[in-house]
């Protein structure tokens, strides 16, 4: 799974990879790069529904309605700066070959403080 962050002027904010190894990988641009897998274990169906989701201070990351990872933007971002601003747009590149689908699920407008807003929301099979 692939997804490239813009901001709201257009210009570069980073990415966010799942990779498909064993075990599993992740890799959030300008934060935090995993080679030892998930710190909670993947459930065990083949295909999977997967959310990102942003607040102000922490990623989250859903695996078929199971938190699979939390990251604290502050202590855990190398560029905590990047991470705390709003995304402006969302790019799913075609060599994203992991998703079956995908949507943005809208939010309530404007989100609660705190509130989280979700990224993404993705199908996708095991390779």
């Amino acid at each position: 799974i692939y997804l490239q962050l813009s901001f709201s002027n257009g210009s570069y904010m980073g990415e966010i990879y799942i990779y498909w190894s064993n075990p599993m990988d992740y890799f959030f641009e300008h934060c935090i790069d995993s080679n030892s897998g998930f710190p909670t274990a993947l459930p065990p169906e083949q295909d999977k529904i997967w959310r990102f989701w942003k607040s102000s201070t922490q990623l989250v990351v859903e695996c078929n309605d199971l938190v699979v990872l939390q990251v604290v933007i502050r202590t855990e971002c190398s560029d905590p700066d990047k991470w705390n601003s709003s995304i402006g747009t969302i790019k799913f590149p075609d060599f994203d070959t992991a998703s079956d689908s995908y949507r943005i699920i809208s939010q309530p407008r404007p989100p609660q403080p705190g509130h989280p807003v979700l990224l993404y929301s993705a199908n996708s099979s095991a390779v």
